[in-house]
Parts: structure tokens; sequence; C-alpha cells
């Protein structure tokens, strides 16, 4: 990968992230893989490999690839 990261996360014995160009990289054995999808934010956790898209739909990564979960995800902030 050559490049910075915009953001990256860390967790589950996971390391992934995300480059200004929206391209998302796996951490596996030691070398930042390219995975071939476009997500403005990629978090690993409990429950599993997630990434939201700039179309703010949300994707899980499982078995090798990207499943599209749910679409549009709206913030409701509070007051």
């Amino acid at each position: 990968m050559s490049g910075n990261l915009k953001q990256i996360d860390a967790g589950s014995g996971s390391v992934v992230g995300v480059n200004n160009l929206n391209e998302v990289f796996i951490l596996e054995d030691n070398i930042f893989t390219k995975i071939n999808i476009s997500l403005k934010h990629f978090s690993v956790g409990p429950a599993g490999q997630l990434g939201v898209n700039t179309a703010n739909n949300i994707f899980k990564f499982q078995s090798g690839s990207f499943i599209h979960l749910w679409s549009l995800l709206i913030f409701h902030p509070t007051c």
C-alpha cells in the first residue's frame, strides 16, 4: 500500500483502514491488502467488519466479500 490511511481501526484480531480515495485495506501477514470496494469508513469489532460508503449504505465483510446490509444510514442528532 502506498500513501496514508485517513481512517484506521483495530479490534477482534483485525486491523483495517481507508485511504483518501476511499479504498479499503485489511492487514494480512503484516501487509495491507486492498479490498475491492469503496468505503468512507470501515470498522471492526465483536459484530464483525462493517463499512459505510459515500451513499451511506452499510456493508459487512464476510467470507472474503462485502454483503449489503442496509441502505441510507441516517444520523439523528439528539438535543
